[in-house]
């Protein structure tokens, strides 16, 4: 999925935009940073090794996925789903609101955000960003009536559910509770 939707991304934005990408998990690190080189994206693709949370600079676990045919599942949060408290990996933090300050980053169209249940430390750090309005979309995969959905709706932004089957959205508050 990191590496679709980032060239997905790219082949839209091209020559007038830019895509960021974090990944700290240091095998699909290198594996992203070997895709946007094969694909001679570097101009408009950049990847960090950091892990975007709600403070900067921090060293925090990254527990490393156990599923051969997953890795998707590794998280700064130890979800209990193919990652056990003892595979991890040491990572440094940056907010999206430091991470958009360094890199002069004015305004951004569209985030996407995966990062198996570490959603709310991600939105904590980008809750300047969001006030302001600086983030027009965000695509999220959290569960409906979490705490960074609460957050997200008091922040003024509306979330709905992607139905990629039925092609339309669904507004959340229809969903139940952790769907």
């Amino acid at each position: 999925k990191i590496v679709s939707y980032n060239f997905l991304m790219a082949s839209i934005v091209k020559t007038t935009g830019k895509g960021f990408a974090f990944e700290p998990n240091p095998h699909l690190f290198n594996n992203l940073n070997n895709s946007v080189a094969l694909n001679q994206s570097q101009n408009f693709i950049t990847v960090d090794s950091r892990a975007l949370s709600s403070s900067s600079g921090e060293t925090v676990k990254c527990y490393i996925s156990d599923n051969p045919s997953n890795s998707g599942t590794s998280s700064l949060i130890n979800h209990g789903v193919f990652v056990r408290e003892e595979n991890f990996v040491l990572v440094k933090t940056i907010t999206l609101t430091n991470y958009f300050q360094e890199k002069q980053i004015g305004r951004c169209k569209l985030i996407k955000i995966d990062v198996e249940r570490a959603e709310l430390e991600v939105i904590k750090g980008a809750t300047e960003l969001l006030e302001k309005r600086v983030i027009d979309y965000i695509i999220l995969e959290q569960l409906a009536g979490s705490p960074s959905q609460t957050l997200l709706i008091n922040l003024g932004y509306s979330c709905w559910l992607i139905d990629e089957e039925k092609k339309k959205l669904i507004p959340i508050c229809k969903l139940a509770k952790d769907y």
